[in-house]
């Protein structure tokens, strides 16, 4: 063969090559190289413009009715005073009436008619010497005498008023009584009549 002028790549000239060689053929595809690496993320897109509201939905069911709550207590607060009774009982006490020092002599309280009062029933109440007296006193006339006996509280417990009440029938009346000893001092006496009847 003859010889033939071959460029080389390497030296960016052409070399005279004697007899040269049939080129064969193309060899086989070679592997696919492996992956490149991973791009960076990329940005964020713009947030979306907000949704519409929604329509209210449909109104519950009405509920079912809670239990029946536990009964008051009973009022504290006094009720009205009762009216007056047929026999002229009333509620509230008497005038006060004073009670002077060093009385030996029985001194008048009050008096009430013999013929419409057979039966009576009285609260008293004398105040003297810091002490406080109460008494529920009943009494009973035939128009000739006077009976009665009395259930007495006092606060001290020892009753140091020098009080002492008493009673008897003069014309067409029972008159109550008091007498006091000598302390220097007056008291104050209050009644009230309960009940009267003949």
């Amino acid at each position: 063969m003859a010889n033939k002028q071959i460029f080389n790549p390497r030296t960016s000239s052409f070399d005279l090559v004697q007899n040269p060689a049939t080129i064969g053929p193309t060899g086989a595809t070679g592997p696919a190289g492996s992956s490149g690496p991973k791009g960076d993320t990329g940005l964020v897109g713009p947030t979306g413009s907000q949704g519409l509201v929604g329509a209210i939905g449909p109104k519950g069911d009405t509920g079912i009715q809670g239990p029946k709550g536990d009964t008051g207590a009973d009022s504290v607060i006094p009720g009205p005073t009762g009216a007056t009774g047929s026999s002229g009982g009333s509620i509230a006490p008497s005038a006060p009436i004073t009670l002077l020092d060093n009385q030996l002599t029985p001194q008048l309280l009050f008096s009430y008619p013999v013929a419409t009062c057979h039966f009576s029933f009285f609260l008293f109440s004398y105040i003297r010497n810091s002490c406080y007296v109460q008494t529920y006193s009943q009494y009973v006339t035939d128009g000739i005498t006077v009976n009665g006996g009395q259930n007495k509280n006092s606060s001290p417990t020892v009753d140091v008023t020098g009080i002492t009440l008493s009673k008897a029938v003069v014309g067409t009346n029972v008159e109550v009584y008091y007498t006091s000893t000598n302390l220097g001092m007056t008291g104050t006496f209050k009644y009230i009549t309960l009940v009267q009847w003949s």
